[in-house]
């Protein structure tokens, strides 16, 4: 019988009104690393969808440093955007010079739209992912939204036969989903992606070490491995 991905749930973030889901093939999970690639699915009641999927650690990362910056401080909107964030990267994608996109300077001095302070995950087309954002409402909750990116920006899309032109797109252009969360749950996933981002480390660190062959030194209880950890 031929072998199926089948799916392992490693960690779920609720509120009231939405879910997210980290998941990770099967077999994946049984030799994880820091660079072993996983899912991200958001279930709310405008359904499931996937966010992301990627390396696992950088997307757990990422996720815990957006959430924290909305716990820190109030990651409001730039007052240029007036309508959903999405709407506004489907501008920028189509011409990042719209004198409606307003541009800052980082300390590096990398010029960028304002809109990237709030990005979680960017789109990837290819796959049919979504962009996903999170940032402060005025009552102090997190936002998360999720948005389409128009998806025929390619010269290869004029022949397709779904094609739709990118003005007559935007006009029906509406968020996937837009869920507000309470402080107190971000607060509580926060703690949630710390403890698992300590596991992840763990068991890459674990991985490497039996990988490189030294199991009879994690047996035996010594420390100094060849991968850096000083397991006992």
């Amino acid at each position: 019988m031929p072998y199926q991905n089948k799916n392992i749930v490693l960690l779920e973030l609720i509120s009231a009104n939405l879910k997210l889901v980290i998941s990770m093939d099967i077999q994946e999970a049984k030799s994880m690393t820091l660079f072993s690639f996983a899912t991200i699915t958001v279930i709310s009641g405008q359904g499931k969808q996937i966010i992301n999927n990627d390396e696992i650690f950088y997307m757990i990362e990422q996720l815990y440093k957006q959430l924290t910056l909305c716990l820190k401080q109030p990651l409001l909107l730039h007052e240029s955007i007036q309508n959903s964030i999405g709407f506004y990267q489907n501008t920028y994608y189509q011409d990042s010079q719209d004198p409606k996109l307003i541009h800052e300077t980082l300390p590096n001095g990398y010029r960028r739209w304002v809109g990237y302070r709030y990005m979680l995950f960017d789109a990837i087309s290819g796959r049919g992912i979504p962009a996903s954002w999170l940032y402060n409402n005025q009552n102090g909750d997190t936002v998360l939204e999720i948005s389409q990116i128009y998806p025929w920006d390619s010269p290869e899309s004029l022949h397709y036969e779904n094609f739709i032109p990118y003005q007559a797109w935007i006009k029906t252009f509406a968020p996937d989903v837009v869920i507000s969360i309470q402080k107190e749950t971000i607060e509580t996933w926060v703690k949630q992606l710390e403890l698992f981002m300590q596991d992840i480390q763990r068991n890459d660190k674990l991985f490497r070490c039996t990988g490189l062959g030294c199991n009879l030194c994690v047996k035996k209880g010594k420390s100094g491995c060849p991968c850096g950890s000083s397991l006992k």
